[in-house]
């Protein structure tokens, strides 16, 4: 969203899920980000190029990155076909940490590859937090993430559920010079099925503050225990595994980053989920 020399990326939806409780909505959590200066102009020519192609039968779309043109911010836009931009910069950047990866999202269930990175990154000491809704209004991904989420703390992730209200945000901050904003649900229906867009922030004053956030948040989160995850008997276990193994399907088998400002239209399986 683009308004005169502002633009905002993240949650900015318009229903009553989002309003107040007091307004008679849901109270749903959300976070979004207002970003000023040069990289507006960047969002404009994106909102610009997908007004052109909106009505097109076809319905192309494009990625955009700003790549490292901005010293202190990137801007990214991914259409629903590799390469998947968004998840590669998260990817990276995971592999990269070297004291903390506190993720917050409403749709966590990362795409294998990801999801090893994140385990590494726990395994070799790093503190691994991430956020993720007690009461989710998409039940498939809670489930496919209850196949793995043993897994998970296995390794050392440290898990929190939300508990106030639908937590529908979608940030991460890592160390002290990263954090990102924006739409990017962290499963492989980004990567295949929907358009998305985040800001990659690199200031340490917004870095602090988004940090800052996360932690009154897990505050009002309560951690998951491995004697705390529920019983599941085998018909529960295959429907989650089943879950699980379809969004595997979705995650591409290759990946690449393309150049910045590129433009363009364009046309562990279920042992492993059982616990086997």
């Amino acid at each position: 969203m683009v308004i005169d020399g502002a633009g905002y990326v993240g949650g900015a939806a318009w229903a009553d899920e989002w309003l107040p409780r007091e307004q008679g909505g849901g109270g749903w959590h959300e976070v979004c980000s207002r970003v000023a200066g040069p990289c507006v102009t960047d969002m404009a020519g994106v909102f610009e190029r997908r007004w052109m192609l909106a009505d097109e039968a076809a319905g192309r779309s494009f990625d955009y990155w700003t790549g490292g043109v901005y010293d202190d911010v990137e801007f990214i836009t991914d259409a629903p076909a590799p390469p998947p931009l968004i998840y590669e910069r998260h990817l990276e950047r995971v592999r990269a940490a070297r004291r903390r990866v506190w993720i917050e999202n409403a749709y966590f269930c990362p795409p294998r590859g990801l999801e090893r990175e994140l385990m590494d990154a726990a395994r070799r000491g790093i503190d691994v937090r991430i956020i993720v809704p007690r009461d989710s209004d998409l039940p498939s991904v809670r489930r496919a993430s209850l196949a793995r989420c043993r897994s998970w703390l296995e390794s050392g992730l440290q898990i929190y559920e939300f508990l106030p209200s639908m937590l529908h945000s979608k940030f991460a901050v890592i160390d002290d010079d990263w954090a990102t904003v924006g739409t990017f649900n962290m499963n492989p229906t980004s990567l295949r099925c929907v358009s998305e867009a985040n800001l990659i922030v690199k200031q340490p004053t917004f870095v602090r503050d988004a940090a800052l956030l996360f932690e009154r948040d897990v505050e009002r989160s309560a951690a998951v225990r491995l004697d705390d995850l529920p019983r599941q008997g085998v018909i529960e276990r295959v429907r989650n595994a089943l879950w699980s193994v379809s969004l595997d399907l979705l995650e591409p088998r290759r990946a690449g980053i393309r150049r910045r400002g590129e433009l363009h239209g364009r046309d562990g399986g279920l042992l492993q989920a059982l616990g086997i």
